[in-house]
């Protein structure tokens, strides 16, 4: 049952990712899961499409409330040995549901 808030939200993105983007003259960028969080090597494809359905869902959470500054990246649940088709399903719900322009993906 993780839950934030979305003050936490702007809390947490206001004193970091917007105030860096000010400092440095940046209008927009794409915020989507961090690369090294993606931690494809964890768990089963389970563990893998849970944990991608939680991190899109805060991205898109995030590119919501600051609709102007930053549009929403995804990650996918690949999984080692894994058929990579078992993506699909989250990348259609991730460009579909919550507006995805990018994902990120583990070669």
């Amino acid at each position: 049952a993780l839950r934030i808030s979305d003050d936490d939200i702007r809390e947490t993105i206001e004193a970091n990712q917007l105030r860096l983007m000010d400092d440095r003259g940046s209008d927009v960028t794409v915020f989507s899961p961090r690369a090294s969080f993606m931690a494809h090597h964890l768990g089963d494809l389970a563990v893998s499409e849970t944990w991608a359905r939680i991190c899109n869902d805060l991205v898109a959470r995030v590119s919501q409330l600051f609709p102007d500054r930053f549009l929403p990246g995804a990650m996918l649940p690949q999984s080692p040995g894994v058929d990579p088709k078992t993506t699909l399903a989250e990348l259609d719900r991730a460009v579909n549901d919550l507006g995805v322009v990018t994902v990120n993906i583990n070669p």
